[in-house]
């Protein structure tokens, strides 16, 4: 009472605390913090990114959110225009949780009452619309599996296909990193369905990572997926559930585990509307039992995304940037970077953006995805004169490259993109190898006087192909296999595939040297860019 003669005083009580009537007859205002209306929470965004008022639509459930996770969402989001659609969401997904546990708690009175203290595990359920399997280009066979069952899924809730026609499921394995989780994501987008993302940690933190919770979680999964099908259901570290005939440790802990899950992952009849991906780095762990057909009889493995891909998940993750812009970190970061690479990238991007109060750019993001050009004029033409000596003699040979880089990176000054292309293995395959890679040594000297240093991994390359050949493949002028290899007889086959190398630089000349006028301008080209070179040099049947 003391403070109230001094100044004012806020006080905070939860519902269960009841304000003594010598108080509350002092009370200026009372707030409901457990009802706040829209407009309050409009008021803070407008606070918290420093605005004036704009217009914001709040969706009606928005108020029932727990304030952190309007905090979440204010410092999640990279700009105040998609803080409305983060707290719009996370809003419904409070009310699919709220349906489900209303679900299953109407179940539960219909069975014998126990005594429990446990509370049931309700996932989350995200309702994306965006990826799409557009920026799936680079995943192949999954993006080809995944747009086919989203036609069958668009005719099986149109009433015009039966759930036992449907795909019920598959596996995504890989390395950490390739973007699985981004894959479902899209899928579930695309399809315009419910999201539902789990992993076995949060299974086994469900409760004691006792037998019995950590099934009781996956029957609440399952249960809360077909409460809202047709949905996609994620299960990611699948390969946390070891194989049966593998279970030596904890035999008796993993068993039981292991059948409730091929319970649960039989097919059509059992889980009608869902979806189920799982996904796993190393496959070899999973119980044959798993991926047997009518469970998760679809394998797909995703490597890092090529160009393409990466060019649409750039997009994804800054809308507001020009695509064309982009185009040279897809191709400068193609099959280095991972999915949740692309995302740091753009975080670091949207970061430098805000930091200098203004919208996000292409450049802000090349800037950390394409490094400072520190060269100087002389070595920047050295490097691109290089290069354009491995892309010009490739064409030469009917070939492409996916994409001439200058830009320093891992310790190399620049790069061609060009896989291997032995084919059946004849003379001639191993030839063209071996001249493609001594070609940017080649550049170098004929057309700038004197070869540099920078070959190193060139020449080991072409010496492998050349010791194969002679040593193994009987194409060498020998029979013998596996001998060793006489060091002259390697030189000289080197020697004389350098100078073809030479020779058919001097030929195409011209063309080297704008493919390396071009690489100074641009500092990256991609296969796009290549191929109309190639075009407008006469390169005919590049392939």
């Amino acid at each position: 009472m003391r403070d109230l003669m001094k100044t004012h005083v806020v006080m905070l009580h939860g519902p269960e605390v009841a304000v003594p009537s010598t108080l509350s007859s002092l009370v200026d205002v009372s707030i409901d913090l457990a009802d706040m209306p829209a407009r309050y929470l409009e008021l803070a965004i407008v606070r918290s990114f420093e605005l004036d008022e704009p217009k914001i639509w709040l969706g009606p459930d928005v108020n029932r959110l727990k304030p952190s996770l309007f905090d979440a969402a204010c410092a999640r989001a990279p700009d105040w225009t998609e803080v409305a659609p983060i707290l719009n969401r996370l809003a419904r997904a409070e009310l699919d949780e709220e349906a489900i546990a209303a679900k299953a708690k109407e179940k539960d009175k219909k069975k014998p009452s126990t005594s429990t203290s446990k509370t049931a595990f309700v996932p989350e359920v995200l309702h994306p619309t965006e990826p799409t399997l557009d920026m799936l280009s680079g995943d192949g066979a999954f993006a080809e599996w995944a747009k086919d069952a989203a036609r069958d899924i668009a005719d099986y809730r149109a009433g015009r296909l039966a759930w036992s026609d449907v795909d019920v499921g598959c596996l995504l394995h890989g390395p950490p990193g390739t973007g699985k989780t981004f894959a479902a994501r899209a899928f579930a987008a695309t399809c315009g369905l419910p999201f539902m993302p789990v992993s076995f940690a949060q299974w086994t933190a469900s409760g004691r990572s006792y037998q019995g919770d950590v099934i009781a979680a996956m029957r609440a999964t399952f249960a809360a997926a077909t409460a809202l099908s047709p949905c996609v259901l994620f299960i990611d570290e699948f390969d946390s559930i070891p194989s049966r005939e593998g279970t030596k440790e904890y035999r008796d802990y993993w068993i039981p585990i292991v059948n409730a899950k091929l319970e649960l992952l039989d097919g059509t009849a059992g889980r009608p509307g869902v979806i189920v991906i799982a996904a796993c780095n190393d496959p070899s762990r999973l119980d044959p039992a798993m991926v047997r057909s009518g469970r998760l009889d679809r394998h797909f493995r995703l490597s890092l995304p090529d160009e393409p891909s990466l060019l649409g998940m750039l997009g994804y993750h800054l809308p507001g940037a020009d695509l064309q812009a982009l185009a040279p970190a897809a191709t400068i970061l193609a099959g280095s970077a991972s999915a949740a690479d692309v995302a740091r990238f753009a975080r670091e991007a949207r970061r430098a953006a805000r930091r200098q109060n203004r919208e996000v750019t292409a450049e802000d993001l090349l800037s950390i995805a394409m490094p400072v050009d520190t060269m100087s004029p002389r070595d920047r033409r050295l490097v691109a004169v290089h290069e354009a000596g491995h892309a010009v003699v490739a064409m030469a040979f009917g070939r492409i490259p996916g994409a001439l880089s200058i830009v320093s990176a891992d310790g190399a000054h620049g790069g061609v993109r060009l896989g291997s292309d032995i084919g059946m293995g004849r003379l001639s395959d191993f030839e063209a190898e071996a001249i493609i890679s001594l070609a940017g040594r080649a550049a170098e000297e004929a057309i700038l006087g004197e070869p540099s240093a920078g070959a190193e991994v060139d020449l080991r390359s072409a010496t492998a192909l050349v010791l194969q050949l002679i040593g193994t493949t009987g194409l060498g002028g020998r029979l013998t296999h596996g001998e060793r290899v006489d060091a002259a007889a390697v030189e000289g086959r080197l020697r004389d595939l350098y100078s073809r190398a030479v020779r058919l630089v001097g030929e195409h000349r011209k063309a080297v040297e704008a493919l390396a006028d071009l690489a100074i301008e641009r500092r990256v080209l991609g296969r796009a860019a290549l191929v109309e070179f190639a075009r407008e040099h006469g390169f005919g049947g590049s392939r």
